[in-house]
């Protein structure tokens, strides 16, 4: 039996208390792995300028200003999907970006997110997944608002046998999730598909984020916070690309620094952290405005796009017709 969710924190000033690891503490050799190596800190605070948020927001907009594109934009917004796509190939960004649908491939890490949430606060706490996933397909089939939601989907254009696939895809990501992550005490503010955003340029422009799973491990110190993106079928490069935008937002957003970003890849319980600092920050902050910049070239001022070989083109619906595709596959 997994430790009550309601009682105190696994850890105590950033470290395992000793009461809460192990099979004393009812943990899975998997969960105590990742409560100790993922979610334990060090002791010692960091120290960061006392100015560094204001001064990423001001060298971001100096560097985004500098674009014409850019100041076009009217309350614009810019997510990491936006960033992530139109750096790896233009057309693919723009092709995506215009063809989006829900399908069980995209809406499986949305709604075992859901689950999650459901199954760590309130009344369905240490539920059993199937019923933490059927709660999160009413909570969005009968919550929706627009057409083009998840829930619109889910309500009126979902298959009874997509949703049971999609049923049975999110139950097996949230059973991973609760066998190999410690249960998300109350001690540890966890905040789950949480929405977060940056406003530069008078608010026309909008970095957005959505974080699967972040955790403030020491209360009140928001420099102790841990910023996890579940994922599952193994790491990328673009992963981290996509976590140091999470930790440049979070920055930016609560004025210092996350302590750790991690993708967490539930199909092998294994994850990649990395310790935040100022030159990760930089790094992202120079991705962010390439890419910023390249959006709004694109959208706003319809320059044509360019096409660039890369894994992309794996699953990209213009493969059949583009030669720089065809040449990537047969490299």
């Amino acid at each position: 039996m997994l430790p009550d969710p309601s009682a105190a924190p696994a850890v105590m000033n950033g470290r395992p208390r000793p009461d809460a690891a192990g099979p004393a503490g009812g943990l899975t050799a998997a969960q105590q792995h990742t409560l100790e190596a993922l979610l334990t800190l060090p002791e010692e605070r960091r120290s960061f300028p006392d100015n560094l948020a204001d001064a990423l927001r001001a060298r971001l907009e100096d560097d985004l200003s500098a674009s014409s594109a850019v100041m076009k934009a009217a309350k614009t917004t810019f997510g990491k999907h936006d960033i992530s796509t139109v750096l790896a190939c233009e057309d693919h960004h723009l092709s995506s970006k215009n063809t989006f649908a829900w399908s069980v491939a995209t809406a499986r890490g949305t709604l075992a997110h859901k689950a999650i949430q459901l199954g760590s606060f309130g009344p369905l706490r240490g539920q059993p997944p199937s019923v933490l996933v059927g709660a999160a397909v009413t909570s969005y089939a009968e919550g929706w608002e627009r057409p083009g939601e998840l829930g619109h989907w889910l309500a009126e254009e979902c298959s009874p046998s997509e949703r049971s696939e999609l049923e049975g895809e999110a139950a097996d990501r949230v059973t991973k999730f609760q066998d190999s992550f410690p249960p998300l005490h109350s001690g540890w503010a966890p905040r789950v598909e949480s929405p977060a955003k940056a406003e530069l340029l008078d608010g026309n422009v909008v970095l957005r984020a959505k974080y699967d799973l972040a955790l403030t491990l020491r209360r009140g110190d928001p420099s102790t916070t841990v910023i996890v993106d579940l994922k599952t079928g193994g790491f990328a490069p673009a992963h981290q690309d996509d976590l140091r935008f999470y930790a440049l937002i979070e920055t930016l957003r609560a004025r210092v620094p996350p302590w750790r970003v991690a993708t967490f890849d539930l199909d092998s319980a294994t994850f990649v952290p990395e310790d935040i600092n100022e030159g990760v920050l930089d790094a992202a902050l120079a991705r962010t405005v390439r890419g910023v910049i390249l959006c709004a070239e694109l959208w706003l001022d319809n320059r044509e796009a360019t096409r660039t070989p890369g894994p992309q083109c794996r699953w990209c619906e213009l493969r059949l017709d583009c030669s720089v595709a065809q040449s990537f596959e047969q490299d």
